[in-house]
C-alpha cells in the first residue's frame, strides 16, 4: 500500500510541479446530464496550487496559497465543491498520505474483475473504515476506490505514467449503484517555467474556512460521553450484527454525511 501511494499521489514531496486539464459529465439518478465542462490544475506543492472548475453555469477557481485557501467566483453549493474535489483526489491523491497507512491496518483480498486480477485492500480503521482500494495484482496501479461512507466506487481506467506516477485517463463514479460522474484526463505536463502570478489569487477571492481532519486516537481523547447503540429488536430475532460507522463534516453554514 506505501508502494501505491507512492506510485499514485501527484501531490507527494518528490513530484516536481504540473499543469493538467481535464473534462467532466455529472449526471442525475436518471443518467441526465445535470453539467458538464473543464477541471484544470496547476500544481507547485500543497500550498501553492491552483483549481479551476467550469461548468455549463458558472466558473469557480480556488488558490491554494501559504495563508490558507481562497476562492474566486460566485458562492457555489457543496455538491459542487464536493465535486471538485472528488474529480482532484481520484486524478491527482487517490490514496491515503504515507502517515495515514503506516497507522492504519488493513485486509488483503484477492479479486478478478472483468478478467484482470486485483489486490483488494480494505481499511480497518474506525474513523476510515470500510474504505477499499483495488490495485492490479502484479504491480501497485489503483484501479477502484471504495468509499462506505459516500457510497460511492470510482473506477479508474486507461492509466497512464507521469514523473514516475500512474495517473488515470478516464474515470467512473458510481453513487449508489448508479453512474453519477465521469472525468477524462486531457492532457498533464510538466509546469516548468512557474508563473508566480498564476497563484495569486484574483481581487475579490474570498478565504475558506480552514478544514480540521481529527484522527480516531484524537476523537477518542475528546469524547465526553460514550452511549453504545442498541441493536434493533428486529435484527437480533434476524441475528443481523455489524459495524456502524458514523463520518461528519461540520462547519458554519452546512454539514453533511
Amino acid at each position: 500500500m506505501l508502494l501505491a501511494a507512492k506510485s499514485n499521489n501527484l501531490t507527494s514531496a518528490n513530484v516536481q510541479p504540473w499543469h493538467l486539464k481535464a473534462s467532466f459529465t455529472a449526471l442525475d439518478e436518471n443518467g441526465k446530464t445535470t453539467d458538464q465542462g473543464a477541471y484544470e490544475e496547476l500544481w507547485a506543492g500543497r500550498a501553492k496550487y491552483k483549481r479551476t472548475y467550469t461548468g455549463t453555469a458558472l466558473t469557480q477557481i480556488e488558490y491554494g496559497t501559504e495563508k490558507g485557501i481562497f476562492r474566486a467566483g460566485p458562492h457555489t453549493s457543496p455538491q459542487i465543491q464536493a465535486l471538485v474535489q472528488e474529480i482532484h483526489r481520484e486524478l491527482a491523491a487517490p490514496l491515503p498520505s504515507t502517515a495515514t497507512i503506516e497507522s492504519a491496518s488493513f485486509e488483503s483480498q484477492s479479486r478478478e474483475t472483468g478478467g484482470a486480477k486485483l489486490t483488494r485492500l480494505r481499511i480497518m480503521e474506525v474513523l476510515e473504515a470500510g474504505q477499499t482500494f483495488c490495485l492490479d495484482a502484479d504491480k501497485p496501479v489503483l484501479r477502484i476506490s471504495f468509499f462506505p461512507a459516500e457510497e460511492t466506487e470510482v473506477v479508474h481506467n486507461m492509466i497512464t505514467f507521469f514523473q514516475g506516477n500512474f495517473i488515470a485517463g478516464d474515470l467512473q463514479f458510481v453513487h449508489t449503484g448508479k453512474l453519477a460522474l465521469t472525468a477524462q484526463l486531457q492532457s498533464i505536463e510538466a509546469l516548468n517555467p512557474i508563473s508566480a502570478a498564476d497563484f495569486v489569487p484574483t481581487p475579490g477571492a474570498w478565504p475558506v474556512p480552514r478544514r480540521i481532519n481529527i484522527s480516531a486516537g484524537v476523537a477518542q481523547g475528546m469524547l465526553l460521553k460514550n452511549t453504545a447503540p442498541e441493536l434493533p429488536p428486529d435484527a437480533k430475532f434476524e441475528g443481523i450484527q455489524g459495524t456502524a460507522v458514523l463520518q461528519a463534516l461540520i462547519g458554519i453554514d452546512w454539514s453533511y454525511r
